[in-house]
C-alpha cells in the first residue's frame, strides 16, 4: 500500500521483461507498470465532504482522522475531503493532522484522544478506511456519542452496515474491490496479447 515502497521491485520485474499492472494503490514512479487499476480516491474524498455537509446541514465543526503516511489511496481521500469541503464555508477542519494507525485498536486510542480534546467542539468526523472506521465507531460508542456526531466512513464490514442500519453513523463511501480485481486480470490478459491498454482504470465509487 505504500507509494514508494514497491517500486524498486516493479522496476526490476520490468527490467526482466516481466510487465506489471498494479491496483488499488498507486505508485509514485508510474513508469513501471502497464497500468493502474483503481477506484478515484479523491473523488471518494469529495463525496465524503459532500455528505458530510449535507448531513450538517452545511455547518460545523469536522474531524479528519488521516490512516498512515505513505498510504497512496488514502491520502488521496483525505486530499479529495479536503478539496471537497472547501466548497462549504461555513464546515470548518479543527483537525487534520492526526493519523488513526493501521489497526482498529490503534484507531479507536486515538480518537478517544481526540474527543477528549475535541468533544465539545466536534460536529463530524471522516475515517478514511475500514479500520479507522470500525475504531473509530468503537470510541464513539463508548463515548455515548455514536448517534450524536455524524460519523462518515470509507469500505465497509458486516459491523458497520449494522451501524449505518443503526444510525450510529452517517454514510459509507464504497468502492468495488471485485471490479478491480477482475479488471486487473483482464488487463493484463490483454496486455500479454498485443494489445494496447489503458495507462490508468477507474472503477468507480458510490455512498451508502
Amino acid at each position: 500500500i505504500d507509494s514508494q515502497a514497491l517500486i524498486a521491485a516493479a522496476r526490476e520485474a520490468r527490467q526482466a521483461g516481466i510487465p506489471v499492472v498494479i491496483y488499488d494503490s498507486d505508485l509514485d514512479d508510474t513508469d513501471v507498470y502497464v497500468s493502474y487499476i483503481a477506484t478515484d480516491n479523491s473523488n471518494g474524498g469529495q463525496l465524503a465532504a459532500d455528505i458530510m455537509a449535507e448531513r450538517l446541514d452545511n455547518k460545523g465543526n469536522v474531524i479528519l482522522l488521516r490512516y498512515n503516511p505513505g498510504s497512496e489511496s488514502t491520502e488521496q481521500r483525505e486530499a479529495g475531503f479536503l478539496e471537497g469541503l472547501q466548497a462549504y464555508p461555513d464546515v470548518k477542519v479543527i483537525s487534520s493532522d492526526q493519523y488513526a494507525g493501521t489497526s482498529p485498536e490503534t484507531a479507536l486510542d486515538k480518537v478517544q484522544d481526540m474527543l477528549i480534546r475535541f468533544g465539545d467542539e466536534a460536529d463530524g468526523i471522516f475515517a478514511v478506511c475500514e479500520p479507522s472506521a470500525t475504531g473509530t465507531l468503537g470510541a464513539l460508542d463508548e463515548a455515548g456519542l455514536a448517534e450524536k456526531l455524524v460519523f462518515i466512513g470509507f469500505d465497509p464490514s458486516p459491523r458497520m452496515v449494522r451501524a449505518l442500519a443503526e444510525n450510529k453513523w452517517n454514510g459509507i463511501v464504497l468502492q468495488d474491490p471485485v471490479k478491480m480485481g477482475y479488471l486487473a486480470v483482464k488487463t493484463m490478459a490483454a496486455h500479454l496479447a498485443g494489445e494496447t491498454v489503458e495507462k490508468r482504470i477507474l472503477t468507480g465509487e458510490y455512498v451508502a
